[in-house]
């Protein structure tokens, strides 16, 4: 095999001028992808055109391929032709749901020999899966198979970056409610602040998530601030209802703003507050756009191997938001705990927390990648102990950061 001498800007099969041949059933939904990329309103009425059996309702959330989670419905969401996202919709909801077309026999499908019972062992047990001996037989060729979107859209709207504002109009348009409804985005303030996106989560607390929170969990997410001269023990510790029992401790903490964080631990010393899924103060503040939260958080005693029911370190999640200052400011501090009296570190890098992986198994340079974020990726890979090869595990893959930046094509 000989490898190529040139490489692609970007996928030829959305670039090219000759639409791509007919190849299998997924292909339907692999060209109605492409048609809404190109803006191609005639070519999406031809793919979904009710009275022909070209896709179904299912197959506006398969996925491009494994390393492309992009779906119809995504794409057409994410579009800023406001024609071409109606025109999908509108076909869209005249897709018959009950009915799907016939799809050809493929003989590489899955086995496996189900589940054993839950109860059987008085304990979680992993899934079964048909072997031959040690061997996977053909399920080995599926473990790079595309499958089908099962992510919350309003999730996926936020984490997309979408600006609130565009949210609501989506929300407004005819034969979006079933995908996109504000009146039921109460829970997004959670989701908002974990990427330390302080305007989004502001506008979600002050509009649909109003009853949820408290007067102090909004005053917490301004830029200025006009908070009370005398505020309770209890409100600093108030739970957002259906927001992981998120506190205005924990609003303050991505705040670049650190004044806000001050005040409120004149009022509750415990900066070590964790939230419904074990998100410390610290991993909020990790998140921040500014460093100064982070800072005084490390300076009062909040500890940064603290660790989320996910297995997530705060140096996680600033590489997930991709947050540079934050990173270096965590890596210092890592570099701090796992030294002993000498100069050289007592701890091997493979096992460091600098490199710890979460229960997926992504480490923090994963995580900078997956979000295509280069300065996370720069501020990581200039400290000694990052590995660059370390792979997540067995069961997802082993994949390197490597193989994760060209998945994502960075």
């Amino acid at each position: 095999m000989v490898g190529r001498s040139f490489f692609f800007q970007e996928n030829p099969f959305f670039t090219s001028a000759k639409p791509p041949e007919y190849v299998s059933f997924i292909t339907n939904t692999r060209l109605l992808i492409r048609a809404i990329t190109k803006e191609d309103l005639k070519e999406i009425r031809r793919i979904m055109k009710p009275d022909c059996r070209n896709i179904d309702a299912s197959a506006c959330k398969q996925k491009f391929a494994y390393g492309d989670p992009r779906t119809p419905d995504s794409v057409a969401m994410l579009c800023k032709n406001d024609a071409i996202r109606q025109e999908y919709f509108k076909l869209r909801s005249q897709l018959a749901t009950g009915k799907s077309p016939r799809k050809e026999p493929n003989l590489l499908q899955r086995k496996t020999t189900g589940k054993s019972n839950f109860y059987m062992l008085g304990r979680a047990t992993r899934a079964i899966e048909m072997t031959r001996g040690g061997r996977e037989g053909n399920n080995a060729f599926l473990k790079f198979e595309p499958g089908f979107d099962h992510s919350n859209t309003a999730e996926f709207l936020v984490q997309s970056g979408m600006s609130y504002k565009d949210i609501v109009k989506l929300s407004k348009e005819a034969n979006t409610a079933a995908n996109v409804n504000i009146n039921y985005m109460d829970n997004m303030v959670v989701v908002a602040a974990r990427l330390g996106l302080r305007e989004m989560a502001s506008a979600f607390a002050e509009g649909p998530a109003k009853c949820n929170l408290n007067d102090l969990h909004r005053e917490t997410l301004k830029s200025n601030p006009q908070l009370p001269e005398r505020i309770l023990p209890v409100s600093v510790l108030k739970k957002g209802y259906n927001n992981a029992n998120i506190t205005p401790l924990h609003t303050a903490a991505i705040n670049p703003n650190v004044k806000i964080l001050e005040r409120l631990r004149t009022i509750e010393p415990n900066v070590n507050v964790p939230d419904t899924n074990n998100w410390y103060t610290i991993h909020y503040a990790a998140a921040c756009e500014g460093p100064e939260p982070l800072k005084f958080l490390l300076k009062n005693g909040a500890a940064p191997s603290s660790l989320t029911k996910q297995h997530e370190t705060p140096l996680h999640v600033a590489a997930r938001a991709g947050r540079k200052e934050n990173i270096k400011i965590l890596l210092d501090a890592f570099s701090k705990l796992e030294t002993t009296e000498g100069d050289a570190p007592a701890i091997k890098p493979e096992k460091s927390l600098i490199n710890a992986r979460t229960r997926q198994g992504e480490t923090a340079l994963t995580l900078a990648v997956a979000s295509q974020s280069l300065d996370a990726v720069t501020a990581l890979l200039a400290h000694k102990t990052v590995l660059v090869d370390h792979p997540t595990s067995t069961s997802h893959n082993k994949m390197t950061p490597l193989m994760v930046s060209v998945k994502h094509m960075l």
